[in-house]
């Protein structure tokens, strides 16, 4: 949650906490009750925008990443997905900041121990390849949906 508190929520879904007494436990809760986001997979998937939509979006994306790693941090590859990044009605993206990342500082500082396996996730040049992957997939997403016989 403080890295929802520390960046610009044009780049970013707000992550709200709220502690559940009967479950005792904390739930999470993406957004906020005045705007709307739909995940880019989900809006993919419902939409069925031309092409040239879905590279303006992937564009987006790009442009958020590379707000991110403006601001010295490396998203965890894995979480760089179409259902990690979300899309409002002006057609802007935002990512949903949870789990693991990389706040990269001039000088490192070790606490503790730091999985090399994951920290090798947590880096820009991963961010980057896994960008690629993503927009390679976009254009063709609705592709792969009929050849899976999904039905949109």
């Amino acid at each position: 949650m403080f890295i929802s508190r520390t960046l610009d929520h044009n780049y970013i879904v707000p992550l709200l906490g709220k502690y559940d007494e009967k479950e005792d436990r904390l739930r999470f809760v993406r957004g906020n009750a005045t705007e709307q986001y739909e995940s880019v997979d989900e809006w993919l998937r419902g939409s069925r925008p031309k092409l040239v939509t879905r590279i303006q979006v992937m564009l987006e994306v790009a442009r958020t990443i590379r707000y991110i790693h403006s601001m010295n941090i490396a998203l965890y590859s894995h979480f760089i997905r179409l259902v990690h990044l979300f899309v409002d009605s002006n057609l802007r993206t935002r990512v949903l900041f949870f789990g693991l990342f990389a706040w990269w500082h001039r000088e490192a500082s070790t606490y503790g121990y730091e999985d090399p396996v994951l920290l090798a996730n947590c880096t820009y040049e991963s961010n980057v390849s896994t960008f690629g992957d993503l927009l390679h997939s976009v254009p063709s997403h609705s592709v792969f949906l009929l050849l899976l016989g999904v039905k949109h």
